[in-house]
């Protein structure tokens, strides 16, 4: 059932029926690897309830409504965009950092 109770990764992850499946083999991860505009993706790989407007309207790492929709350059979700809260911008700042982008 989603969303996941498992607090180590994304809420968008945690909506992912991929992740669900690999959890109840005993994974840890789904094994791919989609997880956002620091990995260059835009949870291309996603499969869940979550449609695209889904993802704008809500923060991809907590789950609570968005108060900005990001988009980079390059990426799919230059059209599609995906939700960040206020709460959560300085841990997309910290991963864009760390990535380089």
């Amino acid at each position: 059932m989603l969303p996941l109770d498992d607090f180590d990764v994304m809420w968008i992850c945690r909506m992912c029926e991929r992740l669900a499946q690999a959890k109840g083999q005993g994974g840890d991860s789904c094994g791919q690897d989609c997880s956002g505009p620091w990995r260059q993706d835009a949870f291309s790989r996603y499969k869940g309830p979550l449609t695209s407007e889904g993802r704008k309207n809500f923060c991809l790492f907590c789950g609570s409504n968005s108060t900005k929709v990001i988009q980079c350059e390059g990426l799919e979700i230059i059209t599609t965009g995906l939700g960040v809260c206020d709460t959560c911008v300085p841990l997309l700042e910290k991963l864009l950092l760390r990535s380089g982008g």
